[in-house]
């Protein structure tokens, strides 16, 4: 969750090191809160994250 925090929470992506970006943490965590039911497509694309994210870290 500090990764939340560190980014800024902003889903933007650029170049610049000063300009707020978004990790894959961040995507999960939206993704993730709010009232949605876990078997809605969104809540699958979070699951995929995470699992992606999981793989890399072991690699």
């Amino acid at each position: 969750m500090i990764v939340v925090l560190a980014a800024g929470n902003s889903p933007v992506l650029t170049a610049n090191p000063f300009e707020a970006v978004s990790t894959m943490t961040v995507t999960i965590v939206n993704q993730l809160t709010g009232d949605l039911d876990f078997a809605s497509p969104q809540s699958l694309v979070a699951f995929a994250l995470g699992l992606t994210l999981f793989v890399i870290t072991l690699a």
